[in-house]
C-alpha cells in the first residue's frame, strides 16, 4: 500500500469485528506517480533517469488504466517504460520508436486487437524478433499455445504477480542478447 502512495487503517472493537481501508491515490500519468512515492525512490528514479539512455524501452499495450498505473510504476525503475491503449497509435508509435520488449494485452476493446496487433508488428522488418508478451486474462494451455502460435514470443495471464512479470520480463529480454 505504501509503495503504491497510500495508507491503510484499521478500526477494531472487540465482539463487533474490524474495518480495514485502504486509500490508493488515483494518479493520471508518471510525473504525478512520482510525487507520491518516498523521497528515497524519488532519488533512485532521478539517478536511473540519467540512464535513460542504456535501459530497454518497453511499450506496453494496454486499455485498463489501473493495469498500466501499476505495470508502468513497478517497471519504471529497470526500464523506459511507454504506454497506449489503442491499437492504430501503436503502430505509429513503433514505427518512430525501436522498442526492446512488447507487453500486449489481447482484449483491447473496440478495434483491433491484441492478437491483430502483433501479427501487423511483427510484418514489419525491425520487429520480427523483438519479445511481445501476451498479457492476458484468457488463461488456459490451449490459449497460451494459439497465443504463441501467432506471433507472440512468450505469455503472461492475469491476474499475475511482480515475480511473475519480472521473471517473463527477464526471460524475453535475455532472449535476444
Amino acid at each position: 500500500t505504501e509503495l503504491l502512495g497510500g495508507q491503510i487503517f484499521v478500526e477494531s472493537e472487540v465482539g463487533e469485528g474490524s474495518v480495514f481501508t485502504i486509500e490508493l491515490p488515483y494518479v493520471s500519468d508518471a510525473v504525478e506517480t512520482e510525487k507520491l512515492v518516498t523521497n528515497e525512490i524519488i532519488s533512485e528514479k532521478t539517478i536511473s533517469s540519467v540512464e535513460t539512455e542504456a535501459r530497454p524501452k518497453i511499450l506496453y499495450v494496454e486499455d485498463d488504466p489501473v493495469a498500466v498505473q501499476f505495470v508502468s510504476y513497478v517497471l519504471q525503475k529497470n526500464y523506459d517504460v511507454n504506454t497506449e491503449s489503442d491499437a492504430k497509435k501503436v503502430l505509429q508509435l513503433i514505427n518512430s520508436t525501436q522498442y526492446d520488449l512488447l507487453l500486449v494485452d489481447i482484449n483491447l476493446g473496440q478495434g483491433i486487437d491484441g492478437v491483430e496487433l502483433t501479427q501487423l508488428i511483427r510484418q514489419i522488418s525491425a520487429y520480427k524478433n523483438t519479445p511481445i508478451i501476451a498479457v492476458t486474462a484468457y488463461a488456459s494451455n490451449n490459449d497460451r499455445e494459439e497465443f504463441l502460435s501467432k506471433g507472440f514470443s512468450h505469455y503472461l495471464s492475469k491476474p499475475f504477480t511482480l515475480t511473475e512479470l519480472k521473471e517473463i520480463m527477464s526471460l524475453s529480454l535475455a532472449s535476444i542478447v
